[in-house]
């Protein structure tokens, strides 16, 4: 699915997946996004 996005949308797709996947693991809501330092190092990652 990440595939058929358009390239400016996957890196937030996948971010937000993540961010899905360490709320399930947790069983508590997670903002990832709102963590500046971090959401820039997962991107830069991604990228």
């Amino acid at each position: 699915m990440l595939q058929q996005l358009p390239e400016s949308d996957r890196s937030r797709a996948r971010l937000e997946l993540l961010q899905l996947r360490l709320a399930a693991s947790r069983r508590q809501p997670m903002n990832l996004l709102l963590e500046d330092q971090y959401r820039q190092r997962l991107l830069e990652r991604l990228g």
